[in-house]
């Protein structure tokens, strides 16, 4: 008798403590392709990964109206591919 398990395989999200995304378990199906890493997938889930970036962008916004310099992602968010 064979069984059949139906496991859905998981991830882990890396979140971001700056944009209050706290790290989570997500399906593999969730993240995106990313070939340069060794396992070939992101490290932030695809809807936390594009809030990650859109945050980023407004802070550099905000950052170059007020006169202010270059908006430094943080030391935790060193990884470019979300």
């Amino acid at each position: 008798m064979t069984t059949k398990t139906t496991t859905s395989e998981l991830r882990r999200c890396k979140g971001s403590a700056r944009f209050g995304v706290e790290p989570h378990e997500a399906p593999i199906s969730e993240f995106p392709k990313q070939p340069s890493r060794k396992d070939g997938l992101g490290v932030m889930c695809t809807e936390h990964g594009r809030g990650y970036v859109k945050g980023l962008r407004e802070a550099r916004s905000a950052a170059k109206a007020t006169g202010g310099g270059t908006v430094d992602g943080g030391s935790e968010e060193t990884d470019s591919a979300y």
